[in-house]
């Protein structure tokens, strides 16, 4: 298989992870966080099990497309589902530990993959096919225990009682206000964070001489401080409606509050949002 076929089978990946990323989370709103979880784990169980039988690069370009298609919602559906179930202060920690198990699962499929170069011709079949076989059969029934085990929201699950449900319910509630906010920025903040270190190695090493690496440098640096320059010209807290919406919010009567609570997915139109800045 030619460079040229594999940087493809790379890109389409992840372009296909950018093209179905939304529509994803989309298909989560519709079928409901357990549903979309198991579906997505036996989906991307599958396709890279199907990685292991093709056999020219048309089939691998096709293959890995699916795979960033099923895998594109899976970890944004995950953060949404921790949404439904901590309030704020109790999700970073949660987040960490997600995080944490991506970083060990890295680790974890070096080794695998370095026992599996072992395995050439066992069974007929070449290692790197092991390799999908291996890394994808685990997943399919994993898809299908989150289904049968993971609980969609509290309301729904039966090892909680009334009690607790609804004591669960009234905090995610009090909760509520602040959470689109917190994971967004969360979830933004991950990549950011860990996007620019990786940038800025990569500018250093690619740039020569000291005097054009420092102007690289900084131009990078400072090219991101336009945003601070810019936001605080496009909003004014001082006069803005979303500011006086939030000030409207607060002192609504009772009647008032369950009127506009009771609207039909509310979103950030519901009395405990308060807009940020």
């Amino acid at each position: 298989m030619s460079s040229s076929a594999m940087n493809w089978a790379i890109s389409l990946f992840y372009l296909a992870y950018l093209i179905f990323e939304i529509p994803s989370t989309l298909l989560l709103r519709f079928l409901g966080p357990t549903r979309y979880l198991s579906l997505s784990l036996i989906l991307w169980g599958s396709v890279t099990v199907g990685m292991a039988f093709v056999k020219n690069s048309q089939q691998l370009l096709i293959v890995r497309f699916l795979l960033g298609m099923v895998q594109s919602g899976f970890f944004t559906g995950t953060i949404i589902y921790f949404s439904l179930w901590y309030c704020k202060k109790e999700q970073i920690m949660r987040f960490s530990i997600l995080f944490g198990a991506v970083c060990t699962a890295g680790v974890l499929d070096g080794i695998l993959a370095y026992g599996i170069r072992h395995m050439e011709d066992i069974g007929g079949l070449k290692n790197w096919r092991w390799l999908f076989l291996l890394e994808g059969l685990p997943i399919i029934p994993l898809g299908v225990m989150t289904y049968l085990f993971l609980g969609s929201i509290p309301d729904t699950v039966q090892w909680l009682d009334n009690c607790e449900k609804q004591l669960l319910t009234n905090l995610l509630r009090e909760d509520a206000g602040n959470v689109a906010v917190y994971v967004s920025t969360c979830v933004a903040c991950c990549g950011t964070i860990s996007a620019f270190p990786l940038l800025l190695a990569w500018l250093t090493n690619n740039v020569g001489g000291h005097t054009k690496r420092a102007m690289a440098v900084g131009f990078l640096v400072g090219i991101g401080q336009i945003g601070g320059v810019l936001a605080p010209q496009v909003v004014y807290p001082d006069d803005s409606d979303k500011l006086r919406e939030n000030d409207r919010r607060i002192h609504l009567s009772l009647d008032e509050y369950k009127y506009e609570a009771a609207i039909t997915e509310p979103c950030d139109r519901h009395p405990d949002i308060r807009y940020k800045w």
